[in-house]
């Protein structure tokens, strides 16, 4: 089993570095999480072959079998935690809605990245087949923006002719969590039915499975809309995305 737990390590590690240094030429922000998880996929399993070379030294054979048992867990909570990701990634959800929430995902100075036009368009679909709700985008501004994330959203639904009407602002938010949170009470205050209102959530397929259950945390009756991303750097978006679900579901409430 060590020898097993070894043999994936330096596999997984390797791979990791490769494609975190290949990705460094553009998007260094994960690429830097990448490189950083291979390392110590390498690092420890270096450190397991020097521990089994050693074994017979008191304690050693003890400290190997509890790296072996982390590394069980945490190989575990990675494929729970990426099934549900992938699963939730899947679902483009057409039903009728009263509010489509387009959550931020950086700009270019002051222009929407891809990540983001992808979500805009999203968007732009599921309003041609709800006349009646409305647009909420969300986002603060970030590093690199001269502008904030739902300013520079409004411009491009307005762009394609959107109803400057339909389109809701919320331009506080620097996280998902805040996105979900600050959202909410700008629905909360235009919303004026006794019923509950709907929520349909735009983002990127690796985004949908955190921001559903931060919505549901939040006390939104939300489904999600899920929109791709693009190819090269997906696999880089969904191992980051592993690492936020876990802070999100210990640290953002």
């Amino acid at each position: 089993m060590s020898k097993i737990i070894n043999l994936i390590l330096m596999v997984i590690g390797t791979m990791l570095l490769i494609y975190g240094i290949v990705l460094s030429f553009s998007i260094n922000s994960i690429s830097r999480i990448i490189i950083m998880v291979g390392g110590i996929a390498i690092i420890t399993s270096v450190l397991k072959f020097i521990l089994k070379r050693y074994e017979k030294i008191k304690y050693f054979q003890y400290i190997d079998i509890i790296i072996n048992m982390v590394v069980i867990f945490v190989l575990t909570s990675v494929i729970i935690v990426e099934v549900a990701i992938v699963r939730e990634g899947t679902v483009k959800n057409k039903e009728s809605t009263d509010y489509i929430l387009v959550l931020g995902a950086g700009l270019w100075g002051d222009v929407p990245s891809d990540t983001l036009v992808r979500r805009l368009d999203g968007a732009i679909e599921i309003s041609n087949i709800n006349d009646n709700s409305l647009i909420v985008v969300s986002g603060g501004q970030g590093f690199g923006e001269t502008v904030t994330e739902a300013d520079a959203m409004e411009r491009y639904l307005l762009s394609k002719g959107m109803d400057k009407d339909r389109i809701l602002r919320e331009e506080r938010a620097t996280n998902t969590s805040e996105n979900i949170i600050f959202s909410k009470e700008i629905m909360d205050n235009t919303w004026t039915s006794k019923e509950k209102y709907n929520v349909t959530i735009i983002t990127n397929n690796f985004h949908c499975f955190r921001a559903k259950f931060l919505s549901k945390r939040a006390g939104i009756n939300s489904l999600t809309y899920s929109v791709d991303v693009k190819k090269a750097i997906k696999p880089a978006y969904f191992i980051r995305e592993y690492f936020a679900v876990i802070k999100s579901y210990f640290v953002d409430r």
